[in-house]
């Protein structure tokens, strides 16, 4: 194998990673837990909703990855699936953004 596999094996290995801690929710409630004080609300569930949604993209990224690594889709392909779930993300993100207020 090459360099440039090696290097992608690692990138998988941490999209699953990020992705393992976002899905669980694990560093949103501790950058919460370390932002706010005891006197402020709890974390919104909107934040954890998205941080579920960000960490599904990650797998979702670490699969397209394994996809492209294997050469079984085409790096258009790669592209729109990495375009239209950020699109999504981001659209949950600013629509969690008005819940919070």
């Amino acid at each position: 194998m090459a360099t440039k596999d090696y290097v992608n094996i690692l990138i998988i290995i941490i999209f699953i990673a990020i992705g393992s801690q976002l899905f669980r929710q694990k560093w949103v409630k501790v950058i919460e837990n370390y932002r706010q004080d005891n006197n402020r609300h709890k974390t919104g569930l909107s934040k954890i909703k998205l941080a579920h949604w960000l960490g599904l993209f990650m797998f979702w990224l670490a699969f397209l990855l394994l996809l492209i690594q294997f050469n079984i889709i085409h790096e258009v392909l790669f592209g729109l699936g990495v375009i239209v779930p950020t699109a999504v993300i981001l659209v949950i993100a600013k629509i969690s953004r008005y819940k919070d207020k």
